[in-house]
Parts: C-alpha cells; structure tokens; sequence
C-alpha cells in the first residue's frame, strides 16, 4: 500500500500539534501531498531529512482577496527556506482562514510560527468539540434505553437486534470513554503547544460518526427489508386504503365462534425467536366490513422467555389497560397469574405469558380456548 488517508480535525488542532503529527508521519516515511477538510493523503516516501510544518493564514485586510495575501505569505517563506507542500481551503463554512502546509527545502530554516493566540483558539474548538462528541453519546444511550422500555420484547426475542443494541450500547460507551479522556488532557495541557494524546479528539470524533452512520443504515435496512411477515394486499373500503392478510393464526375468530358476517378479513401473524431462547407471537383476525356491519376483533401475543426478570420487564410495558388481578380466574384457567380486564386479559404461566385483547367480552369459554395456547 503507497497512499493512505487519515482523518485530523484540521481546525481543532494547533499549529504545533499538527505540525508534530505530520512531522512523525514523515519520519515514519509517510509523506503528505494533498489535504481535503479534515482528510489528509499520505502516499509512502523514504524520509530525507526534510521537516515539516503546518500554518494556519488568516485574513489580516478585508479589502484584499485572502488568496492573495496567503501568495505573498509564500512569497515570504520561500525566502526563508520553506516550500509549499499544499493549501487546504477552510474546514467548514464557518473557517474563514487557509491552512498551509510546508516542507524545508534550506536546512535549519526557522519554522513560521502564528500567534499563541491561535494556540489557545485551537484548544477551544477542540473543547468544544469533545464536549458534542460526548453529549451526542449521551443522548443516543438515552434513545437506546427508551428503545429498550417501549419494545423490550420485538429487541429480546429478535436475534438481530439483541446484538445490535448490546454492539451499540458497547460503542456509545467507548465513545463516551475516548470523549472524556480526550477532554481531561485538552484541559489539562491547555497551556502547551502540543498537548498529550492531542489526537484523541480525532479518533473519538471518527469513531463516533461511523457507529452512528452504521447504525442509520441498519435501521433503515431493517424499515425496509427487516420485517419477514407477509406484505398483504392493499384494498379500498369505504373510501379509505386498508391492508388485508391472510396468514395462517393459531386461533381465529371461527375457532371463538365468531360467524364472518364482513366482507374482508383480515389474519396477520409474526414474531421472531433469539439465540437467548425468547420469543414471541403476535396474532391478529378482523372482520372488516362496509358501512352497517358490526366489526369483531381479536389480538394475542404469546411471549417466551428463559429469565424472570426479563418476563417482569416485558410484562409491565405491555400492560397499558386497568387491570384486576384475579387470583380465581388464574386458578381455573391453569394460570400462575390472570390479570383481567374490560376487553383485555394477560395470563401468566412461569416466565411465559400471553396477552389478549378483543372487541367484544370474551367468554369464560373462549378465554380457555386462548389459555390453552400458552405453553
């Protein structure tokens, strides 16, 4: 490999401190030859002795093009013994300096130095910048928790996302790590000219944009493709689109002794299992009729799970209804625990459980039907 490409927040970095890290890169026969924002191309270069050094040009007169003032800069330097390497344009919109890049070509040339005044401008940033590296891990940490309160049960019975959101959790805590460390030593070499561990902010900042560019992607596949239950078919009733399926359930509205007295129906079914040995089932039959028919609904879910702890955490997210816990019921439905509802029912038999809800009153009959199909 001749050329390799390094990420360096161009700005957040002094002078001194990049000039150091361009120097070690030369040394190390690595040889600068184009920067790009905050991407700086190496391409592979047996060292000559030649030092190395970055300057950050500023606009000193408003009246002048900065293109040319940073000419007559050049001008200046050669004739001290510095040559250009390359000039890299502003960082961002909000840069409004030039970033040269020099090599010696007359040996023991005194190397340009700015103002300490930048020194100290660069180190803010570089505060600044570890201060969002780290507030941005924090927030999404909270968006993982809130995942992890509102759907326990799809993240612990799904495979996939068990191990994209422990793989996550784990990054968003390096991320916090690399920000916090790198903020103790911006603060604490803040008076020197190259700061220990200065490139801390660069990985942090790295690091951080690909989890998070990971993560995007992975959710968005997942909205796309990620769901493997049936598609359905897309109908017009009464002037509004509804989708209807037809899977195969468990346990109908037929099996209820519900007579179909709709002109649609509608039977979806999905649910996943994870190498934890969690699962779940969702179950759904509807009638659908046209405007005078009398509509019948039916939803369950059947919840596995190898731990208490996490049954008792998924059971109090999915309990949304005013519930009775009826110690008699549980006893003749076979159950560990009943906890009933107006048209909503949750049975509980070791760490599993099943959650029904209904358009209509259940019957003590249909309630066994569906009991039965918790294992």
């Amino acid at each position: 490999m001749n050329n390799k490409l390094s990420f360096v927040l161009l700005t957040r970095h002094s002078d001194k401190e990049l000039t150091n890290y361009l120097q070690r890169q030369a040394e190390a026969g690595w040889w600068l030859y184009k920067v790009r924002g905050n991407r700086f191309y190496f391409k592979r270069r047996p060292y000559e002795g030649k030092r190395i050094c970055a300057y950050s040009f500023s606009s000193t007169d408003p009246d002048t093009p900065t293109e040319l003032q940073l000419s007559h800069f050049l001008t200046s330097v050669r004739k001290k013994g510095w040559d250009l390497i390359c000039v890299s344009g502003p960082e961002n919109i909000f840069d409004s300096r030039r970033h040269a890049f020099l090599y010696e070509e007359k040996k023991g040339a005194m190397i340009p130095e700015c103002e300490s005044f930048e020194r100290d401008g660069a180190n803010k940033r570089k505060v600044r910048k570890t201060v969002a590296n780290f507030l941005v891990c924090v927030m999404f940490q909270i968006f993982l928790l809130l995942a992890l309160k509102s759907d326990l049960m799809r993240i612990v019975s799904n495979s996939g996302y068990l191990v994209f959101s422990f793989l996550f959790a784990i990054a968003l805590i390096v991320g916090l790590c690399l920000s916090l460390i790198s903020l103790v030593f911006t603060f604490r070499d803040r008076k020197k000219d190259v700061s220990s561990y200065y490139r801390l902010v660069d990985y942090s900042t790295q690091f951080i944009n690909i989890v998070l560019i990971a993560a995007i992607l992975l959710l968005l596949v997942d909205g796309i493709w990620g769901d493997p239950s049936s598609r359905g078919e897309r109908v017009k009733i009464n002037n509004s689109s509804v989708r209807i399926y037809s899977d195969e359930l468990l346990i109908d509205l037929d099996e209820l002794g519900i007579e179909e007295t709709s002109s649609y129906r509608s039977k979806r079914r999905k649910g996943s299992e994870s190498f934890i040995g969690a699962s779940y089932t969702y179950c759904f039959d509807e009638l659908i009729g046209t405007e005078g028919y009398e509509l019948y609904f039916i939803s369950y879910t059947i919840f596995e799970s190898p731990s208490d702890v996490i049954t008792k955490a998924v059971m109090n997210q999915v309990i949304d209804f005013r519930a009775v816990d009826d110690s008699d019921r549980a006893r003749e439905l076979n159950v560990d625990r009943a906890l009933v509802g107006k048209k909503a029912m949750l049975l509980r038999r070791g760490n599993n459980f099943i959650l029904i809800r209904s358009g209509f009153e259940l019957t003590e009959k249909q309630q066994e039907k569906l009991s039965s199909l918790l294992p």
